[in-house]
């Protein structure tokens, strides 16, 4: 198979490129052209209305006549084809557009696919710019690469907020039965509803944890962290539900804000790293941006000078 040269593939891009514009002036006009259909429609439904008064017989007949309509009807009836006109016109423009669209659709692809036959074409031609293409080729991938870990890893944060969240509410309301318990003698019932929250904010802080050890990973760093434990001993949940004694209330109160304590510390530092992820997803969407930019400098042809 021949290589294509410099010259048809330069020709190839810039065909390509007048078309992508093309494509991108089409796509607003689309829009605009249903919107004035939309309003072309409203206004052909009201003149039909109007219209029909004109030739109502009967009781509309008399009642169009002492609403004083008759001439506003019969004025309809003359704008009405001028108006199925238009409506017509208008239809027949969006379908037009709407087939030239359907043509382009592969212009995107089209166009990068070109870019790229002839960033490898300098490349493995050993042309000047071959070498810088290269460069960025390589800086591209490792930006795309970070972006992706990035992206990863900042939902994994976002997961582990929203968990750390959950359990904070739970235990604040299985701190509220705890007292509740402890000093207002809340019996079986209560002690049974504050642990029933504890473990549930039990299970919410796991599963956050592991949504942690996702953040850390995509972010190279796979130190174990230290764990959040709610677990109650299986003595002291037995006797605070059974016997419902002050002794084993108090210690799952003092358990209960000492783990609200450390979940919201949780909370407040993987909110902190999400917010540098996002900072620093902008910035690595911005260097693509640049090098993105550099590449299309390298690769499109200029405008041939007319004449």
């Amino acid at each position: 198979m021949t290589m294509p040269s410099l010259e048809d593939l330069d020709a190839e891009i810039a065909r390509l490129a007048t078309l992508l514009t093309e494509r991108e002036q089409l796509m607003p006009r689309r829009t605009a052209l249903r919107a004035a259909i939309t309003k072309a429609d409203a206004e052909l439904a009201s003149l039909t209305r109007l219209a029909d008064r004109a030739t109502a017989t009967g009781p509309a007949r008399l009642l169009a006549s002492l609403r004083g309509g008759r001439a506003e009807a019969a004025a309809a009836g003359v704008r009405l084809p001028a108006a199925r006109e238009e409506l017509a016109a208008l239809r027949a423009q969006l379908d037009d557009l709407s087939a030239r669209l359907h043509e382009a659709r592969s212009t995107p692809s089209a166009y990068a696919a070109a870019l790229a036959a002839k960033e490898k074409h300098l490349r493995d031609t050993g042309h000047p710019t071959g070498e810088r293409l290269s460069e960025l080729a390589g800086l591209r991938g490792d930006l795309v690469a970070e972006l992706a870990r990035l992206q990863r890893a900042e939902i994994a944060a976002g997961k582990a907020a929203e968990g750390f969240r959950r359990a904070d509410e739970l235990l604040g309301s299985a701190g509220k039965w705890s007292a509740y318990d402890t000093f207002m003698g809340g019996g079986r019932f209560g002690s049974h509803l504050k642990h029933q929250r504890i473990e549930s904010a039990d299970d919410y802080v796991a599963a956050a944890q592991h949504q942690v050890d996702v953040m850390r990973h995509e972010l190279g760093d796979d130190r174990e962290a230290a764990p959040i434990s709610l677990d109650i001993n299986g003595t002291t949940k037995f006797l605070d539900v059974m016997f419902d004694n002050i002794f084993t209330d108090l210690a799952v109160r003092g358990r209960i804000n000492r783990g609200q304590k450390e979940i919201v510390e949780a909370f407040l530092r993987v909110r902190e790293i999400r917010a540098a992820l996002t900072a620093r997803t902008a910035e690595v969407r911005d260097r693509l941006r640049k090098l993105e930019t550099e590449r299309d400098a390298l690769l499109v042809p200029l405008p041939r000078p007319p004449g």
